[in-house]
């Protein structure tokens, strides 16, 4: 299961890149130039870099559940299922799934959060353990393994009221609760107030009603019924499982459309769940009306409507990339001194917890002084960016020293800093403070083509660690959740190997303003660095981050 993620060069890259946005985009020192790049931050274009940068590990995998060969999906809602040992539920939606053992513990959380133990489904396979072999933005793949031999696949969908089950060898599965026929190949049982669907084309029932014998090759989906909704209507589109997602986006000035669609055993329409902060200018992948007559849910991110397709397309309104965080207004440029000196004097800090937030400060500074004219001001602040970032981007640099460097981690598939014994290396904190890094260089490096050249290498290799999707050193887009509309939170404790026994309880969507921010910093970049594509792709993703952030 990948994901597919095209975007298209379109003339709104190179409008930002070829005239000026704002008046402190350009110094005299020079005039942009495009780059010869075939796509946005691709393995052709990161592999030398790649290869030249310090690389450390800073956690380990014991505790992991992941196949070999995929990224460690580090910010995702299914994150804990990966990377945790003993992991809490997670949250799909209109599901709530925990997996323990050979199965699974299914509930469905209502519209408010609520206190005490929740009514659950258990649904027992017979595995002796399990693992993530497969995913992408909207999907994760579970393989329970019986012994040596796999036993079958469970496939969870963001906003899908399916469970997809898939048999691998047959086995019974049984449930603690009693199952109704409705017809040869439609059970159904309740849990709470709600109705439960077990669909298949070869289950056979044991006499108690409490466990199903299900064949090889064959399905065994579970699908919930929603409000106003109907089990026989819903239960045919039920049986088929989304097996892949693919995702792409066009970008103009005023819209900004992304298109999602999902793969399935077949080409059959299938039932999915399309989120209400997605916004009302919704549609099927061609453009027609969706059908999404099968009923709605009440969950705790917001109502979401239940549909049948092979999947959809939602269009917002297109954001300034530059501009899309607030910063301080040309009458605020005259800033408290530091230690009795001047604007933007004083050391940047070493670790960088502390460095990037300062540099990223003094870019901001930079940008108010080039936009009022005080051009020695620019001089100083330009200078003493310069001078911070040179030691920054050395891809060398945690090779020679212990602070001031950025590294990449070849467990996490990440770049990361070694440089604060006291701070732990946890994503969210990694997200803000890459984008600050590409903002100050963003900022320091416009029109100033050899030193956007010097800065590019360790850039470059940012950028692609927060919003890449070309290529395989990395995590797709790392955070970003098209099919949500949203940016995930890390939730790490799974990361942190001194306190084993601490649960990620989540993950939660990350924080607006940070998720805006740090993405702000990678249009920042791209507009210094001339390369259309990455700007079109986070000018997708801040498009639709703002737009879910403001209807959800």
């Amino acid at each position: 299961m990948s994901l597919l993620l095209t975007g298209v060069a379109s003339g709104w890259g190179m409008i930002w890149l070829g005239s000026p946005v704002e008046a402190d985009a350009q110094v005299p020192s020079g005039e942009l130039s495009l780059v010869e790049v075939p796509l946005a931050l691709g393995d052709a274009e990161l592999e030398p870099y790649i290869a030249a940068v310090a690389q450390t590990d800073s956690v380990a995998r014991t505790s992991w559940r992941l196949a070999e060969g995929l990224a460690p999906p580090t910010n995702r809602w299914f994150s804990p299922l990966a990377l945790e040992a003993n992991p809490q539920p997670v949250h799909p939606l209109p599901f709530t799934v925990q997996v323990s053992g050979g199965g699974l513990r299914v509930s469905i959380p209502g519209p408010e959060t609520t206190t005490g133990p929740q009514p659950f489904l258990a649904i027992e396979t017979g595995a002796t353990s399990w693992f993530v072999s497969d995913y992408s933005d909207a999907s994760v793949t579970l393989t329970f393994v019986r012994g040596a031999a796999a036993l079958a696949e469970v496939v969870l969908t963001r906003g899908s009221p399916v469970i997809g089950y898939r048999a691998l060898t047959d086995h019974v599965i049984a449930v603690d609760a009693a199952l109704e026929p409705v017809t040869p190949t439609l059970f159904r049982t309740t849990l709470g107030a709600s109705t439960l669907g077990l669909v298949g084309s070869a289950l056979e029932l044991a006499a108690d009603g409490r466990s199903v014998a299900v064949a090889r090759g064959s399905v065994a989906n579970w699908v919930l019924v929603p409000d106003r909704g109907d089990l026989a209507a819903i239960a045919p589109f039920a049986a088929t499982t989304i097996t892949d997602t693919t995702a792409s986006y066009v970008v103009n000035p005023d819209v900004t459309t992304t298109t999602v669609g999902f793969t399935t055993r077949g080409g059959a329409r299938a039932v999915f769940g399309l989120f209400t902060r997605l916004g009302p200018d919704v549609a099927t992948e061609s453009g027609a009306p969706l059908d999404c007559s099968a009923g709605t849910f009440e969950t705790p991110m917001g109502a979401l409507r239940v549909c049948i397709g092979t999947g959809f397309s939602y269009a917002v309104p297109t954001v300034d990339p530059l501009q899309v965080v607030e910063y301080p207004s040309a009458r605020s440029l005259a800033l408290p001194a530091v230690d009795g000196g001047s604007v933007g004097a004083g050391p940047v800090p070493l670790a960088a917890s502390a460095a990037t937030p300062r540099l990223a400060g003094l870019a901001t500074q930079l940008r108010l002084a080039r936009l009022t004219g005080d051009y020695g001001l620019a001089r100083t602040l330009t200078s003493q960016l310069t001078d911070a970032l040179s030691v920054w981007t050395e891809l060398d640099g945690c090779g020679e020293r212990a602070e001031r460097c950025l590294a990449f981690d070849p467990v996490l598939q990440a770049m990361v800093a070694f440089d604060d014994p006291d701070v732990p290396e946890v994503g969210n904190a990694r997200l803000v403070q890459n984008g600050d890094l590409l903002f100050a260089a963003g900022v320091v490096g416009a029109g100033d083509s050899a030193l956007t050249s010097e800065l590019r290498p360790m850039m470059t290799l940012l950028a692609a660690d927060l919003v890449g999707s070309s290529s395989s050193v990395f995590a797709a887009r790392r955070a970003f959740d098209p099919v949500s509309g949203l940016s995930w939170s890390s939730c790490e404790a799974w990361l942190q190997l001194d306190v084993p026994d601490q649960h990620c309880v989540g993950p939660n969507p990350m924080t607006t303003t940070a998720v805006l921010t740090a993405y702000s910093g990678v249009a920042q970049w791209a507009v210094a660095a001339g390369d259309p594509w990455l700007l079109d792709q986070v000018t997708w993703m801040l498009s639709v981050e703002r737009s879910a952030s403001r209807s959800g």
